[in-house]
């Protein structure tokens, strides 16, 4: 089953292997055929299977301003350990 957004205003989180803590949290565009899709509020999360078990019950923070937009996952329950920038975390698996 393809579960694709309804409309442009989505962001896709990974959980790719690597930085200081052991995974780094990704975000892009690209859907992948087997993606799942969450909206709550107008917002729409796309995440494959394996991420979702890196982050599950974390929430999303997306900021924008004049200068800068960020995105980032917030309180992550899974996670065990963060770096200080909160771009890349451990979990044990």
């Amino acid at each position: 089953m393809k579960n694709f957004p309804s409309n442009d205003e989505f962001s896709r989180v990974t959980g790719e292997s690597g930085g200081r803590s052991g995974f780094t949290y990704e975000f892009d565009t690209c859907v992948q055929e087997d993606d799942l899709t969450f909206e709550k509020d107008g917002v729409q999360v796309v995440v494959d299977e394996d991420t979702l078990e890196l982050i599950k019950g974390s929430t999303t923070d997306y900021y924008e301003n004049l200068i800068i937009k960020d995105q980032s996952i917030k309180d992550n329950p899974l996670s065990k350990t963060n770096c200080s920038c909160g771009v890349s975390f451990s979990v044990d698996l």
